[in-house]
């Protein structure tokens, strides 16, 4: 074991996702590996190896949980987790709870399709009913499709089942990239999603540091909801 670091607490505060950061005495390469467990604050105790549900009993070695995030309650929480097979390139988004496996390819399910993408970066609403994701592959892009290698974020309903693509500009493609910063689930129900990008997308299209007139490094941050 090289060290354990908290990632996220769930909305009521009782739940800790905890990240260990370890090696295998058993793997020749040395490589570093990852391993994510559901820690119960007032007892002090661990009550899931998410590593473990999303592969199954005695399989947990053979998967890599790349990021994972929490949300929800003690009573009802979720797991979010993109995994791979070793030896695979491809990875997938999980869903786990206290019940097990919910999804085990979350994206696929969601767009109605089978999509393999890779996940830069992602949050989920405090009910665990979002997840909003930062990617550079373009499968999930629909009209207007993604002609470039440029970040883009995107809304994924669980519940709903669809797929919405925040980062266009009035409507279309935004060709700077986009980062994923914050989603929040308000009081009111409303859904907000926090990003960043030296694309313009303000009115009129150029911002004074976006599109032609870009000043290197220049981001500015937009709510959409």
């Amino acid at each position: 074991l090289r060290y354990i670091e908290g990632v996220g607490f769930t909305r009521d505060d009782r739940l800790l996702l905890v990240k260990a950061t370890f090696t295998d005495s058993g793997d020749v390469s040395g490589g570093l590996k990852y391993g994510y467990f559901v820690f119960d604050v007032d007892q002090k105790s661990y009550l899931a190896d998410v590593n473990q549900l999303v592969a199954g009993q005695g399989n947990a070695d053979a998967i890599s949980v790349g990021q994972a995030i929490i949300s929800g309650t003690f009573e009802e929480w979720s797991v979010f987790a993109t995994v791979s097979v070793f030896g695979q390139e491809s990875e997938r988004l999980a869903q786990v709870s206290a019940a097990g496996v919910i999804q085990s390819d979350l994206i696929s399910l969601v767009a109605g399709a089978p999509f393999v993408i890779a996940i830069e970066r992602m949050k989920a609403s405090s009910d665990g009913r979002y997840v909003v994701i930062q990617t550079s592959d373009e499968p999930l892009a629909d009209n207007p499709p993604d002609t470039n290698d440029s970040p883009d974020v995107y809304l994924l309903d669980t519940e709903g089942l669809s797929v919405i693509r925040v980062s266009l500009a009035a409507g279309a493609e935004a060709t700077q990239p986009t980062y994923l910063e914050d989603l929040r689930l308000l009081r009111s129900g409303a859904l907000q999603v926090l990003f960043s990008t030296d694309a313009a997308f303000v009115n009129p299209r150029l911002d004074g540091n976006g599109g032609s007139t870009a000043t290197l490094g220049a981001r500015d941050l937009y709510l959409w909801e």
